[in-house]
């Protein structure tokens, strides 16, 4: 029942969006900025009703989807409620944030950059401190052969990947303080270790266990 009502609550979150869209619906143009560059530009753009309608109720489908995946893992049965919590609320309030300042630039009161990435930043501070709290599960973390297998792998390439999301969290929060080019490089550079590092590290504790 208690997962049932977590599975609510998230996913009306996810439509929580479509409120604020039908608030400033008349005072918003037919199309309203998607997608800004490092300086804030904006360089895309979506229709309104898409927008405002579509895309929340995706994000409520998908989001169901995933709730019922990560509510009802076997393995994360009788595990720590306050981080499956987190997981399930993560992606909900990651959008309402974009949503929200995707909606103010759009009604002319600027995209605050500094705002943006200090969020980002502890977006990935927050997964990064989780990370090594989580026991082996089908549904979240980094879910592959080595790590599924041996528990000590799994909770040693799940710490080395969270200094790896903290590093990129921190280059976000203090991203207006590097010229956009070497910030571009340095936050390239590093969504690319945190997706390739852990798997690499992962084998070698596995290939140093034989």
């Amino acid at each position: 029942m208690k997962k049932n009502k977590r599975i609510i609550l998230s996913t009306l979150f996810c439509l929580l969006p479509i409120i604020y869209g039908l608030y400033f619906y008349n005072k918003l143009p037919d199309v309203i900025p998607r997608h800004f560059d490092f300086r804030g530009n904006v360089n895309g753009y979506i229709n309104k009703n898409i927008f405002i309608f579509v895309l929340p109720i995706l994000l409520a489908i998908i989001n169901i989807f995933l709730c019922y995946i990560i509510s009802f893992d076997p393995k994360n049965k009788d595990k720590n409620t306050k981080i499956i919590n987190i997981m399930l609320f993560i992606l909900p309030v990651l959008f309402n944030v974009i949503f929200i300042l995707i909606l103010f630039t759009t009604l002319g009161y600027g995209f605050n950059k500094s705002f943006a990435n200090i969020f980002i930043g502890i977006f990935f501070i927050t997964i990064g401190n989780y990370l090594p709290k989580f026991s082996q599960n089908y549904t979240i973390g980094i879910r592959i052969p080595w790590t599924m297998n041996d528990e000590e792998n799994w909770y040693k390439t799940h710490r080395f990947a969270s200094k790896l999301y903290i590093i990129l969290g921190i280059l976000f929060i203090f991203s207006k303080f590097i010229q956009n080019d070497d910030i571009r490089f340095y936050i390239t550079i590093m969504l690319f270790s945190i997706f390739i590092l852990p798997l690499v590290y992962s084998y070698i504790i596995y290939k140093n266990k034989k």
